[in-house]
């Protein structure tokens, strides 16, 4: 029975998130999670984070510029993630801040 339900668990969330895979959302989140070692749900709250900001279309191209320079840039160095995208950041939370 707990095998079931987990089965069902997984089966709706692949089925939430299949959703989100035409984009770099996943990627973006890897690259954290990877070296941050996220929890599934501090996962899933990236994806999430990363569509719903990439849905305000007003700010799109400063959006794309900042997730392409942190696919781009982002390294790992003993456990904490960090780029070198300060300019592409400021420039989208300018954008989505007005």
């Amino acid at each position: 029975m707990t095998f079931t339900l987990r089965a069902r668990g997984w089966i709706g969330m692949a089925l939430v998130l299949g959703a989100f895979t035409c984009d770099d959302g996943e990627d973006f989140c890897d690259h954290r999670c990877d070296c941050e070692g996220c929890t599934e749900r501090a996962y899933d709250d990236c994806v999430y984070w990363y569509h719903q900001n990439g849905d305000f279309e007003a700010c799109a191209g400063d959006w794309d510029a900042y997730v392409a320079c942190v696919n781009d840039t982002g390294t790992c160095v003993q456990g904490d993630f960090d780029h070198a995208c300060g300019p592409e950041k400021d420039r989208w939370e300018s954008c989505s801040s007005s």
